[in-house]
């Protein structure tokens, strides 16, 4: 009767951890229960910043043992690093909630310069020597699975013997290799110069245990790898623009960054020239009498940077600006530039020094960009 619980809600969120940009509105996800007999009309809630203290007040209807989503909006933080913020209910229709210790629940907040999307740098080691390179080519694009837009590819023609795409540097990238074994093989990878378990989903047949970057493509599972890697922030933005001169055959890249959160060790800017639909009829593997030819795609044509990448300042930004000459053997049509912000070791340990090149963030834009329309396509 008249002697029943009136007034007990319960407040939950599944937001534990966010990352918000500095200065700009973002709100936490919230649901509140009524646990008690009285029908809530009106709700006031507290946000502590823990220098201050912000109440709000939300109207509503809602009755025993029923539940509603409520967003605490417009809140903006202009400190960056992390923050502790208390959201506390404190009354229920003007009255004390008869269980208090039920109604709060804290968000941790890292506020960052820049929320960007997280780009992910995997490097292919392969060639038109390598029998299985076209089925491994195959599983890759399976697993990307038309996340191009997130997964950005750089293919480097070393590995298993060289071809008449391999650039002589990327024979030092090897070197990912020799970090846990003593041979290398095709088709390979590495995702974001990463060292990945076995629970992940690398593997490696020529290696034991985990102290190595590079994966087989046909062994390991690139799919949950990929989901792995993207699930990561981005820890710092990049932003890329070209400009192709015809007269002079020249290429300007403008490249600038920043960490979005603070980073140490030594950052380095890597940069590739890229070219797709390089055709071959030498292609291990492939049948060129009855299949045509084999067409190679995201191969790294040119290393404009130092081959371990031009040391930056990322905490600080930073801005730089390349001249590349254009080859007469590359199709502007079909050439791309891949940038990437990653750590450099020095460490003297081979092992350690090859799993601490982690990619922060990448990025990739056409020279020309270009749409094909299905009118275009006159062969399959």
């Amino acid at each position: 009767g008249d002697k029943l619980p009136g007034l007990d809600v319960v407040l939950t969120s599944d937001v534990e951890y966010i990352d918000a940009e500095k200065d700009k509105i973002f709100s936490i996800p919230f649901m509140i229960e009524n646990v008690a007999a009285d029908t809530i009309e009106s709700i006031e809630i507290s946000c502590n910043f823990g220098d201050s203290v912000e109440v709000k007040t939300i109207h509503t209807f809602l009755p025993y043992l029923e539940s509603m989503e409520f967003a605490y909006e417009n809140i903006i933080l202009s400190d960056l690093g992390e923050k502790e913020l208390v959201f506390t209910i404190t009354k229920l229709n003007g009255k004390s909630d008869l269980t208090p210790e039920n109604n709060s629940h804290a968000v941790r907040v890292n506020v960052i310069e820049r929320i960007v999307q997280r780009k992910v740098l995997l490097e292919v080691f392969s060639t038109e020597n390598c029998t299985n390179c076209p089925k491994g080519h195959e599983i890759i694009e399976a697993s990307i699975d038309g996340r191009h837009d997130q997964i950005i590819e750089v293919g480097h023609h070393v590995g298993f013997y060289t071809d008449q795409w391999t650039v002589p540097d990327d024979t030092i990238y090897m070197n990912f290799y020799y970090a846990a074994i003593v041979t290398t093989f095709a088709p390979a990878g590495v995702i974001d110069r990463t060292l990945f378990t076995k629970e992940e989903g690398h593997h490696n047949p020529y290696q034991g245990g985990d102290s190595c970057v590079v994966f087989s493509v046909e062994s390991a599972d690139m799919w949950n790898m990929f989901n792995v890697e993207l699930e990561k922030p981005a820890y710092a933005w990049i932003d890329l623009d070209v400009e192709f001169n015809e007269t002079d055959s020249i290429l300007t890249i403008n490249t600038s960054g920043k960490s979005v959160t603070e980073l140490g060790g030594e950052p380095r800017l890597t940069i590739y020239v890229t070219e797709d639909n390089l055709a071959t009829d030498r292609q291990a593997g492939w049948n060129s009498e009855r299949q045509g030819l084999y067409y190679q795609h995201n191969v790294n044509r040119y290393i404009v940077t130092n081959v371990w990448g031009d040391q930056v300042t990322l905490n600080e930004g930073f801005e730089k600006e390349y001249n590349v000459k254009i080859q007469p053997n590359w199709n502007v049509d079909n050439l791309n530039v891949v940038a990437f912000v990653h750590n450099y070791s020095t460490k003297p340990n081979v092992k350690e020094r090859y799993t601490d090149f982690n990619v922060y963030n990448a990025e990739k834009v056409q020279v020309r960009a270009h749409e094909v329309a299905v009118d275009d396509v006159e062969t399959s």
